[in-house]
């Protein structure tokens, strides 16, 4: 039991904050999905996609249950902004504004290099742009 705690680490929260790029101010209305994976010998596992409490007027959006060592993929949306694609792992996440294929069953492609984005005052910034 022990050994298979240290392999999948232990669950943690990490919390966002949906921003206006221009403006800098927090977005509520954000809509988020979340999927979370993992690859072991027998074979590849995920949970999810699972859809979170939509962000209220702080633009923050809570997310239990994210473990460091598993692959987890998050969509950001909103109407009358353009979607922002997120992989969070090991501590790290890095975003994109655009993906090369549709969402499907093994997540998505995130198209180009992804810009890291580290936490601030234990906040991820999610900065979202204007259609």
């Amino acid at each position: 039991m022990a050994a298979l705690l240290l392999v999948a680490g232990c669950a943690r929260s990490i919390q966002f904050k949906a921003v206006d790029e221009t403006t800098g101010q927090p977005l509520a209305g954000v809509a988020t999905t979340w999927r979370q994976d993992s690859r072991d010998l027998v074979g590849r596992y995920h949970s999810g996609p699972t859809d979170l409490p939509i962000s209220k007027e702080d633009g923050m959006i809570a997310v239990d249950g994210v473990y460091r060592r598993k692959l987890s993929e998050f969509i950001f949306s909103r109407d009358g902004y353009a979607p922002v694609y997120g992989i969070y792992s090991r501590g790290i996440f890095g975003r994109a504004d655009q993906t090369n294929s549709a969402p499907t069953s093994r997540g998505f492609i995130p198209e180009g290099t992804l810009t890291n984005v580290p936490p601030t005052n234990g906040l991820i910034a999610v900065v979202m742009k204007r259609r």
